[in-house]
Formats: C-alpha cells, structure tokens, sequence
C-alpha cells in the first residue's frame, strides 16, 4: 500500500461528512489570560471534479475517500492520502492486488490497514481490508451487516453478523480475536485503542476486550443510569454509555466519579467530544476540560448522519484535531485548544439504604390473589449527580427453607414494588429487598421487608392430665395447654362447662379473662363432687384458629369427695395417712360411709383392701375387686359404673376380711 502513513497510529477518526466552519461560541476565559483560537492549516487542493465522501485522521496522515464522475455517468472511487500538516500534495492509495488506485469507497483506517466497501455479500455488504499488520500483508474480504469497527492498531476488527451480533476478530486471518466471545454484543462495540467496548441493553456492566490480551473486564455503570442502550462513543480512555434520557461519561483512567452529559455523544478523545443531534443544522465540539469551551460547526445539506455512519473525528492519538470539508470542497485540518481535565473529587460516600413502607409481616393465605404496595425512598449524600438507581430482589421461599433472593430489577428508577401472595401459598416467606446504586457507582445496604403467608392451623394439646385423683376439693381445678404452630401461637380461648353436684351439665362458655388469652392455663375453684369440661381453640399470629371439636379438644376431670365429707358408721374412723387432706377412713367389719352424690361413674381412692359399693338398693364392687386385685398399702383408684346416671344415697363398705382405707371418692358424669 502507497500511503504516507506512520505504523502503529491508531485512527478513531472513522468518518466525516461535509463540514463548515461557522463560527466559535462565547467560550470562557482562561485564567491565565486569553483563550487561545482554533489554528486551522489548509491542505492541497483535491483534483478536479472530486467530491469528498469519508475522511479519516491517522496521526500526521489524512486519508479521503473520494468520487468522480465520467462525462459518460461512470462513477470512480479513490483513497488519496496526504501530511495532516498541509505540505506535499495528495496522492492515491494504490491496490496491492493490482497495483493500480484502490477504486472502491474509504470505510475506516487503523494503523496501515484501510477498511473499503466492496460489492454486497452473500447476507449483508461486503467489505475488504487491505495493508498490513505488524510487517504480515493483508487484503482479505470480510461480510458485515453494520459498518466494522477497526482498533488495536489495525490488529482487529469487529463485524456484525446476520443475527445481529458483533464479533471481534483478528485482522490478519479472520479468527476469533480471544476472549470475544464473551462480548457477542447486540449494540455496534466501540474500540479505543487496544481496547472494544459494549453494553448489553439492560445490563449495568460496561465491558472491555483487551485486544492486547484477550482479557475481558466488567466495570459497573453509574447509578441511574437505567436501562443502558449501547456506547455511544469512546476515545482517550473515556467511553460515552447512553442511559434513559442521558448518557454517562467514564473516565477509564482515573478515579473519578462518572459525568453526566447529553446522550448526542458520536465521538471522543481525552480532551474533547462531538455530538450531533438528528434534525438539527449543526455539530457541536465540547472542551471537556476545565474551561468548558464550545465550538459549533454547521452541518452541510448532505446530512451529518446518514444510516450507519457515524462520525468521530477526533484523532486518536490525543490531539484535538477535526477534518474539516469547506463549502467550496476544499480540505483543511483545525486544531482546537484544550484545558487540563476537570477536576472532580472521587465519591466515595454510598447513598443511603432505602427506606421500605411497611407491609403486614404475616397474613392468613387468602382465598384469592392478594398483594401489598411496597415505596421506597433514598438520598445520596456525597453525590456528585442527582440521580440514583435501585436493584430490587426477591426471594419467595417455604418458612422452613432459608431465603433465596432473586434480583428481577437492575438499576431501575422505580420506587414501587408489591409482594404478592397466592391462594396455594401455605407457610411461604416472600421477601423485598432494595439497595441503592449512585451515580458513581457506590452501593447502599439492603433494605429489606417480608410477609409471611401462614395457611396451617395450629395444633393444639392438653398438657394436665384429666385424672380425677390428681384433683383435691381442697385447691382450684388447674388445666394447662399448649399449642404448635410453625410461626408461633398468638392466644389461646378456653371454654369450660360444669355440673354441680345434683345439677345437669351447663353450657360452655367462655369467661372474658380466658378470650384470647396468652397463658397456658387456666384455673376454677369448684365445689366437691363438682364435674368439669374445657375445650381448647388456638389462634396463630396470622389469625388461624385451631379445629375444636369435642371429641378432640376436649378435657375433662372432677373434684373429688374427701372421706371426711361423708357420714361415717359403725367401726368405721378417721385415720392419718398421706392421702388427700392427710386423712382416711378406716371401714372394719360392719363399719361403713354414707353420702348422697350424682354419677354414673363412681371412682374410689382407698387402699389396704377392696370396697363394696351400694346404691340404689344395688351393691356393686369394682372392677379391680372382681380381679381379686391384691391389697395395697398406697391408694389405688377403684371404678364402679352404674347404669345411667342417677343422684342416690352411696354407701361404701369393707368387701373380704382385711380392713379398707378409703381416701376420697370421685363422682364421674
């Protein structure tokens, strides 16, 4: 290739459309004295007839793509090539295949590798790359569906497919370049340097591909900066991310937080940036240093940005140089004066963790779909921008399982959420949770509110037994309960129903000190001969009510006699002992007790022998008694069981030759 071209130069200057200078904005004043002027340095007249289509910067060289007409319509392209500097004249880039001028269109330059338009492709246009890279010829053809991108001094290229995907590729031989494949982006990479930059849409990753290395490395983008479309432009070590309404400016080379500026960014040098806005007549340049200079340049009738074209006229190599196509055709070259970067304190501060409106921490699970609006609010202390983002997780997990957290929205501005709760979720934790993310990347700690959805009743169980010997007429009936509920029991209500001695059963009710109390008992002093029932309902922090039903959940139990409350006859007398009240009635021979008692089951405490019962004229011995159960000397429990029940006079007497210590008697309903 014939070219004065200089190796290694990398060019992100890729295109440049007919541009004329209008005029300078009002700039601000350097402190220093006065601002310095743009230098503008003409170059050698193009030949006759030639039109400018794309322009390009490499260090000292500027290549042009040009067209001429034949007075016969037959159209003629050239790449012509001259000293950025104004001196020697152009002269054309010659075809290595042939020897003769390149006659197809000037894409891009790198290095000394040229990108041409060739004839279309099989899918998409078709495009070859002619020079060499690093001493090795080159001129292969290529296939792309968007303009490719030229970097790493030539060394690669990235092409976009028919299923709209960009790859990175090696010049020389077309391989995959390493590491590429982890950037098979759907938005067009944009290469700095040795380096080749993309976002995927929704992603707050910005990624780069080390050409050098193959290394591919993820940066986090700013907070707020929601829903991320693509790079907008990189240059200099500064890559333009375009967000929702704004764009990101990252400052690759220093700890610095990120800028924000309009999202018309199309090219970027460390010292300057160009945008253009679709519509408008005009370009801007913007001193990205510390004298916030503007420059603005009018846009020719031919449109600054036609489909895939893109301009970034900017040389890579750091100096603030713009191609320039005047009114009259001619080219120049213009120098624009910089300031030293802006100085911006790193923010290290993270912003506060959100603040979560309340939702109820436990809910019965509803019959049908129920949901609780979740608000958040947060501030960024330390910020150097006004926008936050958030990152919002959820986990929806069984009770018995540990959290499991989900992030379903990434960098979002919304402030709004809702947990919702489904008709089959029974004993299932859904949790929200939220952080902040800042402008310059910092991140908050996680915010979190969870509800509980409990579809299980609670069990219930009597921890007292009903045994009526444990009683004594002497101290109040006490009965104790308990509940188990996987998320904890709230109240307890107890019910109880009594008959009195000569008196039918009561209804149950329930005394207002045992509605929705949280003790585990409950206790009544009743009289002697006294029956008892109680029923058991728990409720669950989320409302559930235990089953209650009598056959299940209910505990009865009975206030015995003392043998002191009955008439005592013949030998029958009083004697210390350790049953109830420390006293029993010894029965010898004709010796015997008498009361009147409702039951229809009757149950002696007595020891050293069995006992005789007799009532309603009938006589009757226990069941232990007809076993010839064998005498003890601790009270043991006799049952005698009547027919129905009846309210009658009980006579209790010796049964066999050895003496009876009666204790107390149970009557049972």
């Amino acid at each position: 290739m014939h070219a004065p071209t200089r190796p290694g130069l990398v060019a992100a200057a890729l295109l440049l459309p007919l541009l004329a200078v209008v005029g300078t904005s009002a700039p601000a004043a350097l402190a220093d004295g006065p601002e310095p002027a743009p230098v503008t340095v003409p170059l050698p007249a193009l030949p006759a007839g030639a039109t400018v289509g794309r322009v390009a910067l490499a260090g000292d060289v500027v290549f042009a793509g040009v067209g001429t007409t034949a007075s016969d319509g037959a159209r003629t392209s050239r790449v012509l090539t001259t000293a950025a500097d104004g001196t020697g004249s152009w002269s054309a880039v010659q075809d290595p295949s042939t020897g003769q001028p390149i006659d197809q269109p000037l894409v891009a330059v790198a290095g000394d590798v040229l990108l041409l338009r060739a004839r279309p492709g099989l899918h998409c246009a078709g495009y070859r790359l002619i020079g060499s890279v690093a001493g090795a010829p080159v001129d292969r053809r290529l296939e792309s569906c968007g303009d490719p991108r030229l970097g790493g001094g030539g060394q690669a290229v990235s092409t976009r497919g028919a299923d709209v995907l960009w790859r990175v590729e090696q010049v020389v031989d077309g391989s995959a370049w390493p590491g590429s494949d982890s950037v098979r982006a759907s938005h067009t990479p944009e290469v700095d340097g040795t380096t080749v930059w993309d976002v995927e849409p929704g992603s707050t990753t910005l990624r780069a591909l080390d050409l050098r290395t193959g290394d591919v490395v993820g940066r986090a983008l700013p907070g707020g900066c929601g829903l991320p479309d693509g790079v907008l432009a990189a240059g200099g070590g500064l890559v333009a991310v375009r967000c929702l309404d704004v764009a990101a400016l990252l400052d690759t080379t220093r700890a610095v937080s990120p800028r924000q500026i309009p999202d018309d960014v199309i090219g970027l040098s460390a010292t300057l940036s160009l945008s253009a806005t679709a519509g408008q007549d005009e370009v801007r340049v913007d001193d990205l240093g510390t004298a916030h200079r503007t420059w603005t340049f009018a846009r020719s009738s031919r449109g600054l940005v036609d489909g895939d074209d893109r301009l970034s006229a900017l040389d890579a190599d750091g100096s603030p140089r713009l191609a320039i196509v005047n009114p009259d055709g001619a080219l120049s070259v213009t120098t624009l004066p910089t300031s030293p970067p802006v100085e911006v304190d790193e923010d290290v501060t993270p912003p506060t963790a959100p603040v979560l409106s309340r939702v109820p921490r436990l809910v019965r699970t509803p019959s049908a779909q129920r949901s609780w609006p979740v608000v958040w609010t947060a501030s960024d202390p330390g910020g150097v921008g006004d926008r936050v983002a958030y990152e919002v997780a959820q986990s929806s997990r069984p009770t018995y399982l540990p959290d499991l957290f989900t992030t379903y929205l990434d960098d979002t501005a919304m402030t709004r959420a809702r947990l919702t709760v489904m008709p089959s979720e029974r004993d299932q934790r859904t949790c929200l949770r939220v952080r902040t993310h800042d402008w310059a990347g910092n991140v908050s700690a996680w915010s979190q509110t969870c509800l509980t959805a409990d579809g299980y009743r609670p069990l219930t169980s009597w921890r007292s037994s009903s045994t009526p010997w444990r009683q004594s007429p002497f101290r109040p009936v006490v009965m104790r309960y308990g509940a188990e509920d996987a998320l904890g029991v709230a109240s307890y209500d107890v019910s109880r129903r009594i008959a009195l001695p000569g008196r039918p059963w009561g209804a149950y009710r329930t005394p207002a000190a045992w509605r929705r109390t949280r003790a585990t008992s409950v206790s009544r002093r009743l009289p002697p001969g006294t029956n008892v029932c109680f029923r058991l309902r728990a409720r669950d922090r989320a409302g559930n009510v235990s089953r209650r039903d009598r056959g299940a959940r209910e505990r009865c139990t009975a206030v015995p006699y003392d043998d002191r409350a009955f008439v005592r006859h013949g030998d029958a007398r009083a004697v210390g002992g350790t049953g109830i009240g420390r006293t029993l009635t010894m029965l010898r021979g004709s010796g015997s007790m008498t009361r009147r008692i409702t039951a229809r089951e009757i149950g002696v405490i007595a020891a050293g022998a069995c006992v005789s019962i007799t009532i309603a004229g009938r006589t009757r011995l226990s069941a232990a008694c007809e076993r010839d159960g064998v005498p003890s000397r601790e009270p043991v429990w006799f049952t005698v069981r009547l027919p129905r029940t009846m309210t009658a006079t009980i006579v209790i007497r010796q049964h066999g030759v050895d003496p009876a210590l009666v204790d107390a008697v149970v009557p049972l309903r």
